[in-house]
């Protein structure tokens, strides 16, 4: 059952269109695929030591290896997917809850960007969405 999102809704600030049945495949089948050797190298270059060079920690300083890092496997869940079927991205809020997700074409970049896989190495895919609304509320939503 579908639910219905524009319902849900007390704002819509920014409501995308819909995901494509090819944006959304080519989404799920590389999102989390192994880092290439690009993103590798562009990862690498933005490390920058925090710390002048007269701080004791300067030569403490080690820069991150996204060599071994891993994006999580596993399923979105099903309350995502029509997420994504009804704003391919954008900014809600409801109540005091507001939040803001990235498309399918962005999630990976963001993630990367963020360093995910170094700060939270074992998160799950809830943890990668930080949709708190969708899971927390997702039986409320369908039951309606």
């Amino acid at each position: 059952m579908a639910i219905i999102w524009n319902i849900h809704f007390k704002h819509q600030f920014v409501k995308c269109p819909s995901v494509t049945n090819e944006q959304l495949s080519r989404f799920l089948n590389k999102w989390n695929i192994k880092l290439s050797e690009q993103e590798i190298h562009e990862i690498k270059q933005r490390q920058v030591n925090p710390f002048p060079k007269s701080s004791p920690y300067y030569d403490q300083y080690i820069p991150l290896n996204p060599v071994g890092w891993q994006l999580p496997q596993g399923q979105f869940p099903d309350s995502y997917l029509d997420f994504l079927k009804y704003s391919n991205g954008g900014e809600f809020q409801n109540g005091e809850r507001y939040f803001q997700f990235f498309d399918t074409e962005d999630l990976r970049v963001m993630n990367l960007a963020y360093e995910l896989p170094e700060y939270m190495p074992n998160a799950d895919m809830l943890q990668i969405l930080s949709l708190s609304y969708v899971q927390k509320h997702g039986n409320y939503m369908n039951s309606k």
